[in-house]
């Protein structure tokens, strides 16, 4: 199959096409830059600079440099003009506009391409295959991030309302040419102007905090170097040599990478659904927990292998405190002065070894007691950032939801006041209306009833304008009532889509790092990995 075939077996459908080859490109940089260096030198290659040209490494990640077998260090490239080829005492490299450089007079660069991977391929030149199946895994990671970005900025924030209707000009009734009683002019006043609902504005999205990789600086004490202690040059007795066997290195402890995934609360600040961010924030911080989980078992592990290693010690020193043992009564139950003084000088020779032993064991538990402290603050520093980020996210949400509240009573407010004006202008209308036409129904005039009746017809037409104004304002009122609700159905409907897809993509993850950390148990076995999240 090849690799878009099998991408779309793991996430379902997608819109990318020729993006694709850029996303694993992406997810191939990504699997580089965290490959340890023991791995990594089955794909590199080695350049020479000669001490002119340099070594290009566009595209290129640097595994290592050298000059003669000697390790050359990174500096930075704005410190070349300080070097020359005696002034330092050990190589060193830099890069500048895409070329490395090592000093003095040239060296050896380590380097790995970067794969250009198309999407219609299956294999990846020099890679195996439990290395491809990663990258398989890797670029599905990021294509469940681009769908859950291309789903929320699909659809807007923003509520289309319908055009508000056009309230009836106000009109002038009025009889000027009966002869006899006639009635006066009558105004109606000027309908007010219909409320508009305006939507309020989220705040901008604050920053997710920063962690930092836990950083162990307490160093792991040295045991002190293997004695061998013999007595073989007494002329009256000769002891067998007597050698402590070797210690070994006390074990040092390993931390594990810790990084929070905020790509989904990103996703979702700026919904109205604060029950969903609260939930986001809740899981965020169930990750923490289980981060400090795994802390928890590598001091625990930790723990259990510096006890291991003190009873191997101690099992190892008491034998050759036996043997030396025995070789001391031997050679103090001799009669000759010279065996009598190797023995003292013997005895001394423990006795100073065990005072190095001895202090060993008290730096050995001072390095124990310098891990737990460390990790008690970092564990601490972490707990603190998490709460300070949820809490000021928590706020942003109320108080986005509590302007939407407010907007919305607001516009239910006014437009109920702009009814009641518009009622009560009818009603004005109406009686003056009446009492015109009753005024000039007493009239005789044939003239005088003529023109009541043009004015009754007139007041009745405006009348029926003034209904259908209201029939239109009513059905606008509607309109956005019903724009409104279809605008909270979206949302959820985009939220559920994002829900969906980042509950796939965290089971996705999660078999994605139980087969990154098999397969790096062959280079690490003891040693704990956490991938790293980065925007296409």
């Amino acid at each position: 199959m090849t690799f878009s075939d099998r991408i779309e077996t793991l996430v379902g459908s997608y819109p990318y096409g020729t993006r694709l080859e850029q996303i694993l490109d992406e997810a191939a940089r990504l699997l580089i830059a965290e490959l340890p260096e023991a791995m990594l030198m089955s794909f590199a290659s080695e350049e020479t600079d000669d001490g002119t040209n340099g070594v290009s490494v566009a595209n290129k990640r640097i595994v290592k440099a050298h000059k003669n077998g000697y390790p050359a260090r990174l500096i930075d490239e704005t410190l070349r003009s300080r070097l020359t080829n005696t002034g330092e005492p050990t190589p060193v490299y830099y890069v500048l506009n895409n070329t490395a450089y090592v000093k003095p007079e040239g060296g050896t660069i380590t380097t790995i391409s970067f794969p250009n991977v198309k999407r219609n391929d299956s294999t990846v030149s020099g890679w195996p295959t439990m290395l491809v199946d990663l990258l398989i895994e890797r670029a599905a990671l990021l294509v469940f991030d681009l769908l859950m970005v291309d789903v929320r900025e699909g659809y807007g924030t923003s509520v289309t309302l319908p055009t508000i209707p056009t309230a009836p000009a106000a009109p002038s009734f009025s009889t000027t040419d009966a002869t006899e009683v006639a009635p006066s002019a009558t105004s109606v006043s000027a309908l007010p102007t219909a409320p508009v609902y305006t939507e309020p504005s989220l705040d901008a999205a604050n920053t997710p905090p920063t962690v930092g990789a836990l950083a162990i600086t307490a160093t792991a004490p040295t045991a002190p170097a293997t004695p061998n202690i013999s007595y073989i040059d007494a002329t009256a007795a000769t002891v067998a040599a007597t050698t402590v066997s070797a210690l070994g290195a006390a074990p040092a402890y390993t931390k594990s990478a810790v990084a929070l995934d905020f790509t989904e609360y990103d996703t979702y600040e700026g919904e109205e659904d604060s029950e969903m961010m609260t939930a986001i924030l809740s899981r965020i911080g169930t990750q923490l927990a289980e981060k400090e989980t795994d802390i928890k078992d590598e001091i625990n592990e930790f723990q259990k292998e510096l006890v291991a290693y003190q009873q191997d010690a101690a099992h190892k020193i008491e034998q050759a405190r036996a043997t030396l043992q025995e070789a001391l009564t031997d050679a103090q139950a001799s009669t000759d002065v010279s065996v009598r003084n190797k023995a003292a000088a013997l005895e001394a020779d423990i006795q100073e070894y065990n005072l190095k032993l001895s202090l060993f064991e008290r730096e050995l538990a001072l390095y124990q007691a310098q891990v737990d402290i460390e990790i008690q603050e970092y564990v601490s520093d972490l707990d603190r950032l998490i709460q300070l980020y949820g809490a000021e996210s928590g706020i942003k949400v109320e108080r986005y939801a509590a302007l939407l509240q407010n907007a919305r009573a607001k516009f239910e407010k006014e437009l109920a006041v702009y009814n009641a004006g518009v009622q009560l202008n009818n009603l004005q209308a109406e009686i003056t209306a009446r009492e015109a036409a009753q005024t000039a129904s007493q009239s005789t005039e044939v003239a005088v009833q003529n023109k009541a009746r043009q004015l009754e017809k007139e007041v009745q037409e405006y009348q029926s304008n003034i209904a259908r104004y209201q029939s239109q304002l009513q059905a606008y009122s509607e309109q956005v009532q019903a724009a409104l609700s279809n605008q909270n159905v979206v949302t959820e409907s985009v939220a559920a889509k994002i829900r969906m897809i980042a509950f796939d993509k965290e089971r996705h993850e999660q078999r994605y790092m139980q087969r990154f950390r098999a397969f790096m148990r062959a280079f690490y076995p003891r040693k704990s990995y956490t991938i790293q999240q980065h925007a296409i």
